[in-house]
């Protein structure tokens, strides 16, 4: 199977200085171009026109949480089949669980290192790329 290789990640959180530090942790691979959303609604939007590869999204956010989000970002025609990945300060096992079960490929954990952070992300993408 040929490499899809991933080019747009869409970042969604209400912290902005994790917004700031996940997008800097992206600036060396000129390969990937990366958005910003502050909220679940701004991230509905941008995504119909972004069109990202993947979506890194907070899990817990006011007015419209992670999984409210993903749910909405299901409804669309566009954004039905993008892969998410929950990012969050605490998970039990049992949550992280539900989270699978919602549609999340996988969960990432804050504090997350931004050295390391877009290889996480790529090895998540390429599990899903190569997947039967």
């Amino acid at each position: 199977m040929a490499k899809i290789p991933l080019t747009k990640v869409l970042i969604v959180d209400d912290d902005e200085d994790i917004l700031k530090i996940a997008k800097y942790s992206f600036d060396v691979h000129k390969e990937i171009e990366v958005k910003l959303a502050g909220s679940g609604r701004e991230a509905i939007d941008l995504a119909q026109t972004f069109l990202p590869d993947i979506i890194l999204l907070d899990l817990l956010m006011p007015k419209m949480d992670g999984p409210a989000t993903l749910e909405e970002l299901r409804k669309h025609p566009k954004t039905t089949h993008i892969p998410v990945i929950f990012f969050t300060a605490s998970v039990q096992k049992d949550q992280y669980l539900h989270f699978r079960q919602l549609g999340a490929l996988e969960v990432i954990y804050k504090p997350f290192n931004p050295l390391t952070l877009p290889q996480t992300v790529q090895t998540i993408w390429k599990k899903y790329t190569e997947r039967d």
